[in-house]
């Protein structure tokens, strides 16, 4: 696990978007939607689940444009 900290500042665009994207899935399930559970879990699952998927997804080789966050911002 620690291994990954290395990796994270160089793709930090790509673990952002999969940190997000584990956060959305886990928050709208139902049982760890319910407010009984303590935010600090919630966000402590969510970076460990995103830990554990963001190496898969990079092995794999997929692709995203260059420079993402500036592509996603609106144009003014």
């Amino acid at each position: 696990m620690l291994a990954l900290l290395p990796m994270l500042p160089v793709h930090l665009e790509e673990f952002l978007l999969v940190f997000i994207r584990t956060g959305a899935t886990l928050l709208t399930a139902p049982l760890f939607g319910n407010r009984a559970i303590p935010p600090q879990l919630k966000f402590g699952l969510t970076l460990l689940v995103s830990l554990v998927v963001f190496p898969v997804g990079n092995a794999r080789g997929i692709a995203l444009p260059p420079g993402l966050i500036s592509w996603a911002s609106p144009s003014v």
